[in-house]
């Protein structure tokens, strides 16, 4: 019961970040006092954050890319390079033909060439892939969910 009203809660919030206590409660049918406790009770373990985003633009990226990179040898180091980055918010290691995927963000084209050369620079990088996005349709944004309390 409690994991079927955890998992309803996380969806509606999906759905829509803003929503009060009581548009949850009266959503899913429950008191408010439950939801405003299994909320809290999912913040405090570090399963769900409820995170903020804006959109790139609005906070000056205006060139956004995907990166889908292949390498060799243990990709550790590399992945952590990349998420070290504050122009790079999402780095995922793959199963596909490519090892690692990440997006980019930069103000402008030449800030983001300027990080796919560091990237083809660093050890352990064959090949990078680039994909430059030229409009972006939806913006559904992240809504991180971690069991270790790591950003997303």
């Amino acid at each position: 019961m409690k994991r079927d009203l955890d998992e309803a809660l996380i969806q509606a919030l999906r759905e829509d970040g803003r929503a009060t206590y009581q548009e949850l409660a009266t959503r899913l049918g429950v008191q408010r006092a439950l939801v405003s406790a299994r909320v809290r009770a999912l913040i405090d373990s570090g399963e769900v954050r409820i995170v903020a985003a804006a959109d790139p633009a609005f906070v000056g990226d205006r060139a956004l890319a995907h990166a889908s990179i292949t390498g060799h040898g243990d990709l550790r180091e590399l992945t952590e390079r990349l998420c070290a980055r504050s122009e790079i918010p999402l780095v995922s290691a793959t199963s596909g033909p490519m090892d690692i995927v990440a997006e980019i963000r930069a103000s402008d084209q030449m800030a983001l060439r300027e990080t796919v050369r560091w990237i083809r620079g660093l050890a352990g990088v064959d090949t990078v892939r680039i994909n430059v996005y030229t409009d972006v349709c939806a913006r559904h944004l992240l809504f991180a969910l971690h069991r270790d309390g790591e950003r997303g």
